[in-house]
C-alpha cells in the first residue's frame, strides 16, 4: 500500500523510474519501520524491495531516464557504511564522493540508506550527518530523518526541539501528525476533535483571506 500511494503522488510530477525507484524504496522503508519488530537491516531490505518495485514500474509504465540504478546504489552506499563501521566522518566522506549527495534521487536516496546504516539507531546523529554531508542536505536529512525516527519514536532529545520548530515555522506539528492519524482512522476521540476544530478554523482564516483579496483587487 505504502509503494501504491508513492506511485500516486509521484504520477503527475515524477512519474519516471529514478523517481519512482526512490519515491518507492524510501515509502516501503518508512512503511517497515513502523512494525514493532522492525530493525535497520529490515528496513533497508524493504527500502531496496521498493526501489527495485519502482524502477521497473517506472520503465515500464513511465519513462526511462538515463539514470544509475537506485536500487544497486542502496546496496553500494550500505555496504559502504558496513566498511567504515563507527567511523561517521570517513562514512559520511566516502558516501559523498562515491554516491554523491545531490538533488537526483539516485543519490539523495542511496546516501540516506548509507546513514541509516552508519548510525541510524541514533535519530538525533543520523539527521546531524545528514545535514552536515553537503549539497542537497534539507532532502536527505528529512528521507533519513524519517526512516530513523519512525524506527526509534521520539526522544527527549527530540522533543526538545518541537517547539522552537514549531514557533519559527508558524505551524503545529503535533495537530499535522494527528491529522494524518486521523486520515487512518487511528486517532482518539479527544484528538479527533481538537483535531477538527483546527482544521475548520485553518478553512475558516482562508476563506477570510480569499475574501480580502477580493475586496483588494477590486479596489484598484
Amino acid at each position: 500500500k505504502a509503494i501504491e500511494d508513492a506511485i500516486t503522488i509521484c504520477k503527475p510530477t515524477h512519474f519516471n523510474s529514478t523517481s519512482l525507484a526512490g519515491g518507492c524504496a524510501v515509502a516501503a522503508a518508512v512503511s517497515e519501520a513502523m512494525h514493532s519488530d522492525a530493525t535497520i537491516d529490515s528496513v533497508i531490505r524493504a527500502g531496496l524491495a521498493g526501489a527495485k518495485y519502482g524502477d521497473e514500474y517506472g520503465c515500464k509504465e513511465g519513462r526511462q531516464l538515463a539514470n544509475p540504478s537506485v536500487y544497486k546504489r542502496i546496496k553500494l552506499a550500505v555496504s559502504i557504511a558496513e566498511r567504515y563501521q563507527g567511523d561517521i566522518e570517513r562514512t559520511m566522506d566516502e558516501l559523498a564522493d562515491i554516491i554523491g549527495c545531490g538533488l537526483s534521487a539516485a543519490e539523495a536516496v542511496p546516501v540516506s540508506f548509507g546513514l541509516l546504516k552508519a548510525c541510524g539507531n541514533d535519530t538525533m546523529k543520523v539527521i546531524r550527518a545528514a545535514v552536515n554531508i553537503g549539497n542537497d542536505t534539507d532532502t536527505i536529512a528529512t528521507i533519513v530523518g524519517a526512516m530513523a525516527g519512525t524506527l526509534n519514536g521520539p526522544d527527549e532529545e527530540m522533543m526538545n526541539y518541537l517547539e522552537t520548530i514549531n514557533s519559527v515555522n508558524g505551524f503545529d506539528l503535533k495537530i499535522v501528525a494527528s491529522g494524518l492519524e486521523m486520515l487512518g482512522g487511528t486517532l482518539d476521540a479527544e484528538m479527533r476533535d481538537l483535531c477538527q476544530d483546527e482544521f475548520t478554523q485553518t478553512k475558516k482564516d482562508l476563506e477570510d483571506l480569499e475574501q480580502q483579496l477580493k475586496i483588494l483587487l477590486l479596489s484598484k
